[in-house]
């Protein structure tokens, strides 16, 4: 369930968070802070209109941003930020372990207490005849 709850949280969508995850690898691995489209391109084999896809995605996200670079010459890209994944799975787990630990407990999910009464509805003399 957790699984599912990451996926379904996360603002990128499955394709574009394999290719993330597979980049933040490769930078890690080769020791890079910055990366061009071309080298990506080769290292992943990925095509070009599905790298630029990817890369419109995690701009738009604020994932990645252009460190350099012209339309001509290509742009250098660098990660905004390596953990936030590990971040988001972290505070998925914190969320269902306290939720889950409220009910062993045998406290209830929700308290009128807490979130008030609920409402009764008035029925209408029209709908009360039809009944």
């Amino acid at each position: 369930m957790k699984e599912i709850l990451l996926r379904k949280s996360d603002e990128l969508n499955g394709a574009t968070r394999g290719y993330f995850e597979k980049l933040k690898d490769y930078l890690t691995k080769s020791k890079q802070t910055d990366y061009t489209n071309r080298e990506i391109r080769q290292h992943l084999r990925i095509k070009g209109t599905t790298l630029r896809r990817y890369h419109n995605e995690l701009l738009g996200c604020g994932m990645i941003r252009m460190k350099a670079g012209k339309k001509n010459t290509g742009y250098n890209y660098e990660v905004v930020s390596y953990a936030e994944y590990q971040k988001l799975h972290d505070h998925i787990n914190t969320l269902l372990d306290e939720i889950l630990n409220r009910l062993r407990a045998g406290e209830p999910p929700v308290s009128h207490s807490q979130n008030g009464s609920p409402k009764h509805k008035k029925v209408s003399k029209l709908k009360a005849v039809s009944q």
